[in-house]
Formats: C-alpha cells, sequence, structure tokens
C-alpha cells in the first residue's frame, strides 16, 4: 500500500535509464549516477537478494529501467502470485541450477521471492511421485477460488515427502546436508558461511550439542550415521585460527552502516547472537555484561572439559571484528539505568538476561541443607577457581 514499506527496499535502489533517466532528472525527482554506482547498487540488490527485472515498456530492444525488487514491493509479482498466475508474468533474467555445483544448501528455496522452489524432492521414493498439474490462467477461467490473497503467509518450502532429516531435527536448521558437501569438496569456509547463516557460534555448538541430526541419519539405516557433529566441529575449527576464520561482511540496504546505538543487556548466547546477526547488518551494537567477561552460561556455567574456554573467546574475538563492544562488570538496573542508556543515544534495547535459575526435579531431599542445583554448584566452583587464580 501506498505509504507502507516492506523493510527490505530503502533506498537507491530503483535506476532509470534513457528517456526516463532525462526525465526524472529534469524534473528533479533523481539524480544522476556514474557506471560504478549502478554497479554497486546492482551488487548490493544481489547481496540482499533482490531481483534484477528490466521492464521493456519502450519499443523492441529498450529498457527503461532496471528494477531490484522484492516480492513485496514488485506489483508484477505481487499480482501474479496472489492470483496464481506465474505464466502472466516474467522477468527478462531467468534463474538455473548448475547441478555440478549444487550442494543441497537450500538457500534458493529460502530466498526465492516467487515461492517457485520447495525442498524435500526425493531422488529415489519408494513409489512415483504424482505430478502436480498446473494450471495457466491462459486456458482456464479464473475466478476467486484460484486466488491466494494470504501468498506471503502460506507458502510452502517443502514438498509432502520432507526435507532432508538431519536438518529437520537440528534444532537451528542448519542446512546439513549442504556444509557436508561444501566440506567434501574441501570448501571449509564456505561451509563455514553456511552454518552461520543459522548458527553463529559453530566452534561452541560442534562440542556441545546433542548432534540429534544424526540420529535421524538415513545412511545409519545401511550401516551406520555420518558423523556429523565431528565434521562440523572441524569446520568450526577453522574460527579459532585468524588467517583461517570467517568474519561475515556487513550486507543490508543501504550500502554503509546504521547510526541508530542498540544496546544489548546480557553477553550471554542469546544476547550475543542478537549482536552477531545485528552487526552484519551494519549495527554496532553494545552488549552490557554484569560479569567480568562476556560468554554468559558459555563461560560461567559449562566445565571446561565439556567447553574449552578458548573456543569460546575465539567467538567472541570474531563479534568484536564485526564491530561489536562489549562492557563487562555493568550490571544494567544498578550501574545504568534504561533511562540513562536513552539518554545515551541508545533508541533500540535486547534484553537476554538468561536464565540462571536451576530447576528442581521433584525428589525427595531435594530442599535438605548443603543440596544445591547443579547451576548453582557450578557457578559456585567456577568463581572460587578463578577468584584463587586471581
Amino acid at each position: 500500500m501506498i505509504g507502507e514499506g516492506c523493510g527490505h527496499l530503502e533506498e537507491d535502489m530503483c535506476i532509470q535509464m534513457g528517456k526516463g533517466a532525462e526525465h526524472y532528472i529534469r524534473t528533479g525527482r533523481a539524480r544522476q549516477i556514474t557506471k560504478e554506482e549502478v554497479y554497486e547498487i546492482i551488487k548490493r540488490a544481489e547481496e540482499n537478494g533482490l531481483m534484477h527485472d528490466m521492464p521493456n515498456i519502450e519499443e523492441a530492444g529498450e529498457s527503461s529501467a532496471i528494477c531490484n525488487c522484492c516480492a513485496c514491493s514488485c506489483f508484477g509479482l505481487r499480482v501474479g502470485m496472489m492470483y496464481g498466475a506465474r505464466d502472466t508474468i516474467r522477468s527478462n533474467y531467468s534463474a538455473k541450477v548448475d547441478e555440478t555445483k549444487c550442494v543441497a544448501c537450500g538457500q534458493c528455496v529460502e530466498s526465492c521471492p516467487a515461492n517457485a522452489l520447495k525442498l524435500g524432492q526425493k531422488l529415489c521414493p519408494e513409489k512415483p511421485l504424482p505430478k502436480t498439474e498446473y494450471k495457466k490462467m491462459s486456458d482456464s477461467m479464473w475466478s476467486k477460488k484460484d486466488w491466494n490473497v494470504d501468498y506471503r503467509e502460506n507458502r510452502e518450502d517443502v514438498v509432502a515427502t520432507g526435507t532432508a532429516p538431519c536438518k529437520t531435527a537440528c534444532p537451528a536448521h542448519i542446512a546439513v546436508q549442504g556444509y557436508l558437501r561444501l566440506a567434501a569438496e574441501g570448501r571449509y569456509r564456505d561451509a563455514l558461511a553456511l552454518i552461520k547463516k543459522e548458527n553463529p557460534f559453530p566452534a561452541v555448538c560442534g562440542r556441545i550439542c546433542n548432534h540429534k541430526c544424526e540420529t535421524e541419519c538415513t545412511r545409519g539405516k545401511i550401516d551406520e550415521a555420518v558423523a556429523i557433529d565431528e565434521i562440523k566441529r572441524f569446520i568450526a575449527d577453522q574460527d579459532l585460527h585468524e588467517d583461517t576464520r570467517y568474519v561475515p561482511t556487513m550486507v543490508n540496504q543501504i550500502g554503509r552502516p546504521y547510526p541508530q546505538k542498540i544496546a544489548i543487556i546480557g553477553a550471554g548466547p542469546a544476547g550475543m547472537s542478537c549482536a552477531f546477526y545485528l552487526a552484519q547488518k551494519g549495527y554496532s551494537p553494545v552488549v552490557f555484561e554484569k560479569e567480568k567477561r562476556p560468554g554468559g552460561m558459555l563461560m560461567n556455567g559449562i566445565p571446561s572439559f565439556r567447553l574449552e574456554k578458548d573456543v569460546v573467546e575465539a567467538e567472541i574475538d570474531i563479534l568484536k571484528e564485526m564491530g561489536v563492544e562489549f562492557r563487562c562488570n555493568v550490571e544494567v538496573g544498578k550501574d545504568v539505568t534504561i533511562a540513562q542508556l536513552r539518554e545515551q543515544g541508545f533508541v533500540g534495547f535486547y534484553v537476554a538476561i538468561g536464565a540462571q535459575g536451576g530447576r528442581k526435579i521433584n525428589v525427595p531431599g531435594e530442599d535438605a541443607q548443603g543440596v544445591a542445583s547443579g547451576i548453582r554448584f557450578v557457578l559456585a566452583y567456577l568463581k572460587n577457581t578463578f577468584c584463587h587464580l586471581n
């Protein structure tokens, strides 16, 4: 609707050419740009998953514009999706899959604004898959029963036969089959980048994950499951070394950092994950932590024999390289208030104070003197150890 935006298009994305460009510049509705700026806009659009469309509304061979569109803003695409009439719309460009390079990561399915692709097509089904006939608008009478006004919400990314069991079992829904294939090809950095789309701390998870993906691995029905967790740990260990680690680059719609200041309260897994994705989008978040070091329960609640602290520190170093600032020994609410942070210019807040209370297990004697929860015991042990070391 006019006056409402989707957030996918912010500025400097529409490129006019030819007579249209001359008209827009002459009437003050646009500014003239260089060829280099055109390439920069196109590259930025591609990085953000937008489509290029060159509508030919002039004479044959004349293109009046390069539209960098998302499904929310492109009128033609929205109409075609809502009315289920995809045969009536078409971009000047068509995407093609190079099967020799495909690693089954599923990013094309998640990124396609027209929902043209789906995950989970089995190559060797026990029964022949039913073929779905596509009803063309040009060959049929169209009525309201053919419309899909809720096309943005009820899209289907997975076919009825399901997607990869390992990916389904993963709590973070990481494209397991994708990073396994990339690792097999020796593309460890690409594999790490794929993992970090859904999980910013793969080295940590490679050590403490319960790897349910291996339980569901279909290879286990033949001999034994693929050692998915060990492979992920090997890939993630690239982050432990400065020369091989993967630090995501900033990608947003405007191509430069945002000026707004964001405060994150708590430097545990949730707070640091928020900082990771904000920094990747171009923000410079500040994380406030009441303890003397960031990490939350990763640092203060999990023993070193289960999760080495240098692994967590390496993951935190990547956040710092991305522009995240940590302010430790600061308890929000005591040392500084939300109101004071607003006065300092912070306009957004993410509260990630954690769940550090131990839960009872409802057994006789758990309230007896000297009985403590596992979390209380580990926290007390770690604090006493560090006090002794210092």
